[in-house]
This record gives structure tokens, C-alpha cells and sequence, in this order.
């Protein structure tokens, strides 16, 4: 009788959230069963790429998996004329059916079922437990009702975003929020408490060893604190403004990191003052390490080798949490060159690193009760964040940031000047700070000026010391550019002439040695080569050398093409992503000279343009591999 009527009370619970359901949505669950491949039909979308559309139909199919591991268990009673399991059937079918329609409603709902799909995970065992389906003991109706009670929360969010999607407001719902929205978090929540339930009533019945529940809840604490983690981390990014592209400082590191040589700065790493900064004690060494050098003369370079090798180095202290974070500013891009933008990226990459989540936890509760943290002044915003979780955190660290041409930052030294000295005097007896800075001469002296007597600043000049750098960066492009030369005595013996020429002749200036480098790389034979590597030739400045190479682009190209290539650039260069088509380049040459191009503007670009551009710099580089991804991604003309 009690079994009866407990079966009944879970058939009127079911009745009643599929009333719920039609009254909030307009549909039916009680319809036909479907199958899971009847459901993955309807996830056709011709915009998806294949691994997007094969990710988001087996994120699908493995609640559904799920879901049907428990229909016969549940199933207890043959009143049940639409089983819980066909009715979570339907609700899926239909949220898939209503929100498949845009693109961003399909990146939502495939966020939402990777957030359901590990809260249903101990049912498996329901896949492979025989005996479980077979058992007589009582105590497996309370296993039942909690399971129930589980669907219950599933069917509720399937209801929330099938109506939701149905009054257009799933479009405008941040991919990452899902469990953030109106009511979700809650019965998250509850899904995690009957979870352990579950899995504390299968142990009691034997169903589940001591050790495999507590690997469960190893599992399912480890998947809360992913979860905690992923929210805290969207919190920061919303308030920082992180995009969602691969990020420039990555970028920067990667790129210039690549063009070092391997040896690049073991000099440094061998001197007593950095390792002193490195691994010294808050007061036993300054803070603050200064490497002084021009633009273009290695200090960037150098910059990327101490960022790898901090990077790879590890602690033998297992309590002590060791951070790294950079910043490059950039000559040609002053427009984001904000001291305060260069604390944000540090601020992000400090949330992502593994090694220390209190940290994204500190910052993203700073975000959500400081308003407006992120747009405070500099100093503001790194007193309120890396500088108060220091001083306050139990966590032992030490942070390492370096920042490569502070002089190219907009604002002056008065804020940055103010975070230096907290840097300098910082000493909490259990964290630590490490600044690297580099810039020219002038840079760092105006920033010493706003020193107090407590800052201190070790400073190194640059060029009196990387002969060891310039040596392996010249070594290192000579053995690329003779791969292409005739390996024999003579080859072998220009090389490296060629090297001595160069390190004999060099004031250190790293772009002048690039550019010489190029026109070797470009000569037709010995001769040439020779003619380039001569002393008056090699002490060219750079202006000159970059005049000189101009006067070589212009003897390449006809006056008409100069003019082509000047009305084209723009249009190539200021898109950061929606670059044209050739065919939209040659309705701008056509508007420019009205009348159409005889010649095809891929001709153009790769017979001309391309190799009038290589020259080396950064902004030449730009250009090349927006041009080379244009002509890849665009039809023939």
C-alpha cells in the first residue's frame, strides 16, 4: 500500500511539472517517445564547422545516455503512462528544437548540457549494475525518489531555457552565465546535494565500495571547484574587458621568443645581482631589476628569455606558490599603450595561472563588491588587487611581473612610480614581488625621479654586457640563410665571415642587424654578399639602411603600382579580422582609377606588393601575413 502510494504521489509530481512545463512554454511533453538519434536530428546546422557539430551532439547524447540508464529503473509503476524518462526525452528534443536557430542559442545550450552532464555521472552505474535493478531491498525506493527529485531539477532548467529562448532573451545570454541565470544556480545546487545523497544511499546498500565513493566525491568536489573556478574567472574577464581572442601579450612572448636564440640572456641568469632578485628574500636584494636599452637595440630579446626562464623554473619550496606575469608595450600602437592596460592583462594571467586559484577567487569577490574596480586609477587598481591579496592571502607567494618599454606607455611615471615603491618596500615576511623593467636611459631615469629614498631600482646596461646575445642571434639567422646556399668549403667559410663581419661591426642595434641580414638573405651570389659586408657598408644607421631599401621598393615597383599598393594597404591593414576580398580590393582600384584593373589584383599582390614588402619590421611582417591570409581565404580573379 505504502510503495502504492508513493508511486502515485511521483506520478502526480510528474503530472504536475509537465502542466509546468506547457504553461511556461506553450508545449506538450506528454507526446510520443523519441529516440536519441531522433533528438541529434534535430542539431543540423550547415554554419557549424564538423568538430563543432560533432561536439555539440555528443554533448547531448551523453545526458541522454544517462537519462536512459535510469528509465527502467524508475519506472516502477505501470500508471505511468508517460514515463519520467520520455518526458526529459521530449524536454530536451524540444530546447534543441527552439534554440538551434542561432548561433549563439546553440553555444549556450551546448555550455548548459557540459554543465548537467557531470551531475548525472553516477548514473552509469545504473548501465552496469544488474544486481541493482534486480534488488528487493526497500531501502532502493529512497534511491528512486532522490533520483526523481534530480530529473525534477533537470526538467525545471529545460523549462527556464525553452521559455527563455522562446521570448528571444537566450540570444543575449553570455555563453559562460548559464549557471548564473535566474534560478539555474539554485538548482544546480540542489542537483549537487542529491547527488551525494545518491551516492551515500548506494554505499549504504552496497552497491558502491568505500574507495569508489570516495573517489565519487573526489570527483564531484573537484568538478564544484572547476565550476567555482570557470565562474570566477568569467566574473574577471567581464570586468577586466578580456576578449575572447588569443591574447597579444601570448602573441608578443611567442613571436619574440622564437626569433632568440636558445642562449639568449644566460649571461644574466649567470650574474650575481639577478639571481640575488630572483631568489633573495624580500629585503636582501632590491625588488626592482632595470635593464636599460634603446629601442631596437636586444632589451626585447632579453625581455622573452627572462620571461621563459622564469617560467621554467620551479620551487623546491612545495608551500611557496610562484607567479609569472608580462607586458610588452609596443612603439606603433600608443592608442592601447595604458600603464593600466598593461595591469589588466597582468591581472588576468595571474587569474588563469593553476598554481594559485585563491588568487581568481580574491580578485573576482574584489570585482563583484569594488564597482567600477577595473577603470580605477592605476595605482587603485593594483593596491585593491595584487598588493592587497599579498599582504592579506595565507597563501605564501612570489610574484615575478615584467613589463618590457615602459617609456612607450601614454601616461606618466606618477602612478606606475607609486606601484614600483610598493613593490620596493613590500615585506610581509611571507610573499614576495619581483618587478623587471626595462626602457632607455632617459625612461628609467624619469621614473627613478619620482623615487622616494626607500625605493630602490638594480640597473644594467644592456649593451655593455649581450655580446653573448648578439653573437648567438647572428650564428643562429646565418645558419638559416645558408640552408639555402650550396653546402661546400667556400659556403661554410662565408658563413662565417659573414658573422664575424657582422658581430665586428655592430653597435648592438638589433633592427639594423635584421635589415642587413635581409639584404644578405636576398643577394644573387658571393659577390653581393661581400659588397654588403663590407665596414663602411655595415656602419649604415638604420635610418639610412631603411632609406635605402625604400629607394630599392620604389625601383621595383612603377609609379602606378606605388600608387595601388598606397590605395590597397588601408583596406588590408586596418581590419583586425574581416579583412577583404580580392574582389573588394579591386572595386577599391576600380573606384581609384575608374575603370577596371587589367591585371588580377592576386597577380598584383603576389608579383609585386608581396615581395616589395620584406623589409623586416614589425609592421611590414603585419602586413605580409594579412596579405598571405587574404590570398588564401579569397577567390582567384
Amino acid at each position: 500500500m505504502g510503495d502504492h502510494q508513493e508511486d502515485r504521489s511521483l506520478e502526480d509530481m510528474w503530472n504536475e511539472a509537465a502542466d509546468s512545463y506547457r504553461k511556461a512554454t506553450g508545449m506538450d511533453l506528454r507526446g510520443p517517445p523519441l529516440k536519441i538519434e531522433d533528438v541529434l536530428k534535430k542539431m543540423r546546422d550547415i554554419n557549424d564547422n564538423q568538430s563543432n557539430r560533432q561536439a555539440r551532439r555528443e554533448s547531448v547524447r551523453l545526458v541522454l545516455d544517462r537519462i536512459t540508464a535510469l528509465s527502467e529503473l524508475i519506472a516502477s509503476s505501470a500508471s505511468h503512462v508517460f514515463p519520467p524518462g520520455i518526458l526529459c526525452f521530449t524536454a530536451v528534443s524540444y530546447l534543441v528544437e527552439t534554440c538551434w536557430e542561432y548561433e549563439k542559442q546553440r553555444a549556450v545550450i551546448t555550455e548548459l548540457f557540459d554543465a548537467i552532464a557531470p551531475f548525472l555521472e553516477c548514473f552509469d552505474i545504473y548501465h552496469t549494475s544488474e544486481q541493482l535493478h534486480k534488488t528487493t531491498d526497500s531501502r532502493l525506493g529512497k534511491v528512486k525518489k532522490v533520483i526523481h527529485e534530480r530529473l525534477q531539477c533537470f526538467i525545471w532548467i529545460c523549462t527556464h531555457f525553452t521559455k527563455k529562448s522562446k521570448e528571444g532573451k537566450l540570444k543575449r545570454l553570455a555563453k559562460a552565465a548559464v549557471r548564473a541565470d535566474d534560478g539555474v544556480s539554485e538548482k544546480f545546487d540542489e542537483m549537487e546535494r542529491l547527488e551525494k545523497e545518491e551516492l551515500r544511499l548506494l554505499q549504504t546498500l552496497g552497491f558502491i565500495e568505500v574507495h569508489e565513493m570516495h573517489g565519487f566525491l573526489k570527483r564531484l568536489e573537484s568538478k564544484e571547484d572547476q565550476e567555482d573556478m570557470d565562474q570566477c574567472l568569467d566574473t574577471i574577464k567581464t570586468a577586466l574587458g578580456i576578449g575572447a581572442t588569443k591574447h597579444s601579450w601570448h602573441d608578443t612572448q611567442t613571436a619574440i621568443w622564437n626569433d632568440t636564440a636558445d642562449s639568449t640572456g644566460d649571461w644574466l641568469f649567470k650574474r650575481q645581482d639577478f639571481r640575488d632578485w630572483e631568489n633573495s628574500g624580500a629585503s636582501a636584494a632590491p625588488a626592482v631589476f632595470a635593464l636599460k636599452a634603446d629601442d631596437g637595440y636586444g632589451r626585447s630579446y632579453l625581455c622573452a628569455a627572462v620571461v621563459h626562464h622564469l617560467l621554467k623554473q620551479r620551487t623546491n619550496d612545495p608551500d611557496l606558490k610562484r607567479l609569472v606575469a608580462y607586458y610588452y608595450f609596443k612603439k606603433d600602437e600608443r592608442e592601447t599603450n595604458s600603464m593600466r592596460n598593461a595591469l589588466r592583462a597582468i591581472l588576468w594571467q595571474l587569474s588563469i595561472n593553476k598554481v594559485n586559484k585563491p588568487f581568481a577567487k580574491f580578485f573576482a569577490r574584489k570585482c563583484e563588491q569594488v564597482q567600477h574596480l577595473p577603470s580605477s586609477k592605476t595605482h587603485t587598481l593594483w593596491k585593491d588587487s595584487i598588493l592587497d591579496y599579498l599582504e592579506h592571502s595565507q597563501v605564501k607567494s612570489k610574484v615575478f611581473i615584467v613589463i618590457d618599454g615602459i617609456g612607450h606607455a601614454t601616461e606618466g611615471y606618477i602612478e606606475f612610480s607609486r606601484i614600483v615603491k610598493d613593490v620596493s618596500s613590500f615585506d610581509n615576511g611571507r610573499s614576495s614581488i619581483r618587478f623587471l623593467l626595462t626602457g632607455t636611459k632617459s625612461d628609467l631615469a624619469e621614473l627613478s625621479r619620482h623615487f622616494d629614498t626607500k625605493s630602490q631600482m638594480a640597473e644594467l646596461t644592456v649593451s655593455e654586457h649581450n655580446e653573448p646575445d648578439l653573437r648567438s642571434f647572428i650564428s643562429k639567422k646565418m645558419e638559416e640563410i645558408s640552408r639555402t646556399w650550396d653546402q661546400t668549403p667556400d659556403s661554410e667559410e662565408l658563413q662565417q665571415q659573414v658573422q664575424n663581419a657582422l658581430l665586428e661591426n655592430t653597435d648592438g642595434d638589433y633592427q639594423n642587424l635584421n635589415l642587413t641580414l635581409k639584404e644578405i638573405s636576398n643577394a644573387r651570389g658571393v659577390q653581393d654578399i661581400k659588397r654588403i659586408i663590407e665596414p663602411h657598408g655595415l656602419k649604415v644607421s638604420r635610418e639610412e639602411r631603411i632609406e635605402l631599401q625604400l629607394a630599392n621598393m620604389e625601383k621595383a615597383l612603377t609609379y602606378h603600382e606605388v600608387e595601388n599598393l598606397n590605395e590597397i594597404l588601408p583596406w588590408i591593414v586596418l581590419p583586425k579580422y574581416d579583412w577583404p576580398t580580392t574582389k573588394q580590393l579591386k572595386a577599391v582600384l576600380y573606384l581609384k582609377d575608374e575603370q577596371t584593373p587589367l591585371k588580377s589584383v592576386r597577380n598584383l599582390i603576389t608579383e609585386r606588393e608581396l615581395k616589395a614588402l620584406s623589409r623586416p619590421s614589425a609592421r611590414a611582417t603585419k602586413i605580409q601575413k594579412k596579405l598571405h591570409h587574404l590570398l588564401l581565404t579569397s577567390t582567384k580573379l
